[in-house]
C-alpha cells in the first residue's frame, strides 16, 4: 500500500468519522430534545398527581362529612318516625274519645230537651195555678162582703 493509498484510507476514515460525529450529534441533540420533553411530561405528571391526591383528599374529606350528616339525618328521620307513630296513636285514642263525647253530647241532649219539656209543664201548670180564677175572684169578693157585715164597727 502506498502513502497515497493510505491517505485515501485515512480520509475516508476521518470522513466517516466525521459523518458519525455529526450522526451522533444529530441524534444527541434528538436526545436531549427527547429528555426535556420527558422532563416536562414528567413535571406535568407530577403536578397532575398532585393535584388529583389534594382532589381525592377532599373528596374523601366531603364523602365523610356527606355520611356524617346522612348519618344525622336518619337519626332525625327515625325520630320523627317514632314522633309521627306516638302521635297516630294520640290522635287514634283523640278520635275514639271523640266518638264517646259525641255519645254522651247526644244523650246530653236527649236528656236536656226531656228536662226542658218537663219545665214547660211545670211552668205551665204553675201558671195556671198562680192565675186568679172566677171562682176565686168571687170568693173573696163574698168574703169582703161577710167581714164587713160582721166585723162592722
Amino acid at each position: 500500500m502506498s502513502d497515497k493509498d493510505l491517505f485515501f484510507v485515512i480520509s475516508e476514515m476521518l470522513r466517516k468519522q466525521d459523518q458519525h460525529s455529526e450522526l451522533l450529534s444529530k441524534q444527541t441533540e434528538m436526545i436531549n430534545l427527547q429528555t426535556q420533553s420527558l422532563e416536562k411530561i414528567g413535571s406535568s405528571l407530577n403536578n397532575f398527581v398532585e393535584i388529583s391526591i389534594n382532589q381525592f383528599e377532599q373528596q374523601l374529606g366531603f364523602n365523610d362529612r356527606f355520611i356524617e350528616n346522612f348519618e344525622n339525618q336518619q337519626k332525625f328521620n327515625e325520630k320523627f318516625l317514632k314522633n309521627s307513630e306516638s302521635q297516630q296513636k294520640f290522635n287514634d285514642s283523640f278520635l275514639e274519645n271523640s266518638s264517646q263525647q259525641q255519645k254522651f253530647n247526644e244523650k246530653f241532649l236527649a236528656h236536656f230537651e226531656n228536662q226542658q219539656k218537663f219545665n214547660e209543664k211545670l211552668l205551665d201548670k204553675i201558671d195556671t195555678i198562680g192565675k186568679p180564677s172566677d171562682k176565686t175572684n168571687d170568693l173573696e169578693v163574698r168574703l169582703n162582703k161577710l167581714e164587713s157585715k160582721v166585723f162592722k164597727p
